[in-house]
């Protein structure tokens, strides 16, 4: 099998023929056709990796030749240089547009025309050489990327095994720390150890249901229901839900949100981002402080801006504050929300929205939620 390049010349003088051949067969492969539709059967059978093609040529031409080449993907890629003795204005640019490489002008100059071919062998030889290794690298990246996928879906597949072991076991245990609470006869301290199991128990069972859930949620492909929504009254309704914990902050509420505020989205799914939205406000903010809600809007996304006058957040927290592991979290006044942050932010973004937090100059925090806009 020969290791020179192969050069299929397209021609149907024998003379120039002769002259191209004599010009290249010390260092390439020739093959030869003498009409277009000869041309394009050789090609099927063997690719060459250049093409001298003759434009003027009965029957079927340069130009209509060079178009069932690169319409052809399995042919696109082969260079094509035309063959021409045309010097008309516009003969140059038409090939190339049609994606023709070059041009050798007749009468043929032998040392010019073995320069041009070899200068465009050389190119697609570098050509070919970038694509394999383009392909090899693609080819990792996938690999890479599956590898980091199975990665993360056997992750969250254990996160959710261990909330299923946990809730079992989880029960028993509080069962039993109620029972014991029953026994403590000192009521000061009956009550106080109660408002403790109390928040604990709480806080433990929303953990392990939370992380079901989001778990659940990154490696789930079903598609959720998704309706047109009043964002205004899924807001109300939180509101009033957390009306006791608002006033043990003397928290006044002012929204501007009108009704009939209407976006994209899954009613359950809003109600539990919008509780965690106030939770979050609410932790954050500073006693007999305003919490205004304001509506807001960004191309085709709509929503509600939360702010107060109270903690602000550091640039750390503010970048990892969605982060499921987030330790700047975990050590401040979010501790008590565990995964409710990360798994809003979560849901958010399964129906095409956006969670973000930031700081009022020195006096303040806001938090927004951004939803696709309503269709209707």
């Amino acid at each position: 099998m020969s290791l020179k390049a192969h050069i299929l010349i397209v021609e149907d003088l024998e003379e120039n023929i002769d002259v191209l051949s004599a010009s290249l067969e010390d260092e390439f492969d020739i093959s030869v056709a003498f009409n277009g539709q000869a041309a394009l059967e050789q090609v099927k059978q063997r690719q060459p990796d250049l093409i001298l093609l003759d434009i003027q040529m009965p029957v079927m031409d340069g130009y209509e030749v060079c178009t069932h080449l690169k319409s052809d993907p399995a042919t696109s890629k082969i260079p094509v240089m035309f063959l021409t003795a045309l010097t008309e204005e516009g003969a140059e640019s038409k090939g190339l547009l049609l994606g023709a490489v070059d041009y050798i002008y007749k009468p043929f100059n032998p040392h010019l025309v073995k320069a041009r071919v070899h200068n465009q062998i050389e190119l697609k030889k570098y050509k070919d050489q970038l694509e394999e290794v383009v392909r090899e690298r693609t080819q990792r990246l996938k690999e890479a990327h599956e590898k980091l996928r199975l990665i993360d879906a056997t992750k969250n597949d254990f996160l959710g095994a261990i909330s299923h072991e946990l809730r079992t076991p989880a029960n028993g245990v509080l069962g039993v720390a109620q029972i014991a609470l029953d026994y403590i006869e000192d009521e000061f301290m009956k009550g106080e150890l109660t408002k403790l199991f109390e928040l604990g128990s709480k806080r433990l069972l929303e953990t392990i249901d939370n992380a079901l859930l989001l778990a659940k949620l990154q490696t789930s492909d079903e598609e959720m229901e998704v309706e047109d929504i009043d964002l205004s009254i899924i807001i109300d309704g939180e509101l009033e839900k957390m009306a006791a914990h608002l006033n043990e902050k003397h928290l006044h509420v002012r929204s501007e949100l009108h009704s009939d505020y209407m976006i994209l989205g899954n009613a359950q799914i809003m109600k539990q981002i919008s509780v965690t939205l106030v939770r979050m406000i609410i932790l954050m903010a500073k006693e007999k402080s305003l919490l205004l809600i304001k509506p807001v809007q960004e191309a085709t996304l709509k929503g509600i801006t939360l702010e107060v006058e109270g903690h602000q957040f550091s640039n750390e927290l503010i970048e990892t504050i969605f982060e499921p592991f987030s330790y700047e979290r975990a050590s401040s006044h979010m501790a008590e929300l565990g995964l409710c942050p990360p798994l809003a932010d979560k849901m958010a973004k399964v129906f095409g929205g956006t969670l973000a937090v930031g700081n009022l100059g020195n006096q303040g925090i806001w938090i927004t939620l951004l939803m696709p806009d309503s269709c209707s």
